[in-house]
């Protein structure tokens, strides 16, 4: 995405003010991950940490105009989101199958990259569903996934 929309660029000043606590048009890093989320960017906590480390060279703070810009950096598209998770799936499912035990997948998400808790993981379960042996379609998951 090379440039946002007047109704974009308004959501995101919108996010934004919602982080300047002292209205003072900047935000603290300590915040840029859960801005970057709250307007639908999903960095990883090592991604954010990184960014801080770079950022932290040149200034304190970020502005309005640097957010828009680390938006841009993290913007991939659903298309790209979605080739993504599948090359992931496709490394687990080695028999090409399409599907991936529920237990398997219980499993890396509670203990891999940034883990979710036990009651996460049943809620995304019960909303992807499975088949009677236990199988989750590696496909209807990442569509859940890329829907919320």
């Amino acid at each position: 995405m090379s440039d946002f929309s007047s109704k974009q660029k308004k959501i995101f000043q919108e996010a934004f003010d919602l982080f300047d606590q002292n209205l003072d048009g900047v935000v603290e890093f300590d915040q840029i991950g859960s801005l970057l989320r709250s307007v639908g960017q999903s960095p990883t906590d090592l991604e954010i940490k990184n960014l801080i480390s770079e950022l932290e060279k040149d200034q304190e703070k970020i502005d309005f105009k640097k957010f828009l810009e680390l938006i841009k950096r993290f913007d991939i598209t659903k298309e790209e989101k979605e080739e993504e998770l599948i090359k992931a799936f496709e490394a687990l499912d080695r028999k090409r199958e399409g599907f991936i035990f529920a237990s398997e997948l219980r499993y890396i998400l509670t203990k891999f990259g940034e883990p979710l808790t036990k009651e996460d993981v049943t809620d995304i379960l019960r909303g992807v569903g499975m088949d009677k042996d236990g199988k989750v379609n590696y496909k209807d998951f990442i569509n859940f996934l890329i829907q919320k």
